[in-house]
């Protein structure tokens, strides 16, 4: 989870947001619908744990496209046969 306003309010007080629960989704709803993007919860996947560094979007499509040349020019050769008919 990605550390908000909101997670850093309630950290800590999980017994407190389990009995106001409903108050409290009231209150990030609220948040959301008046554009507080500060005040929610932010689920982030186990990949989130992959991330080793921030770059810009043109450096990560760079990166992508050069491992993906990469695979082709060194895979791709081994599964392709020189001649289809034989295969």
């Amino acid at each position: 989870m990605v550390r908000t306003r909101f997670i850093e309010e309630w950290l800590g007080r999980e017994p407190e947001v389990r009995r106001r629960r409903g108050e409290l989704w009231s209150a990030l709803e609220r948040a959301e619908a008046e554009g507080q993007l500060d005040y929610r919860i932010n689920h982030v996947g186990q990949c989130a744990g992959l991330i080793d560094a921030i770059m810009p979007a043109g450096d990560v499509v760079r990166q992508i496209v050069a491992e993906a040349e990469d695979i082709l020019r060194t895979t791709l050769p081994a599964m392709v046969t020189a001649d289809p008919i034989r295969a």
